[in-house]
């Protein structure tokens, strides 16, 4: 979500480990464990053409 909004990926997962208090490594391992999310397309998603 951050980095939709814009924000680079490093600062985005930094921001997230201080704020859950958790060590910056799990949020990264996380992040790409989930991998990139898959972008529909606004016409497919609402069924036009």
């Amino acid at each position: 979500m951050r980095e939709e909004a814009g924000e680079r990926r490093k600062e985005a997962i930094a921001a997230v480990a201080a704020e859950a208090g958790i060590p910056k490594r799990e949020v990264f391992d996380a992040v790409v464990a989930r991998g990139k999310p898959r972008q529909i397309p606004r016409s497919s998603a609402w069924g036009w053409q």
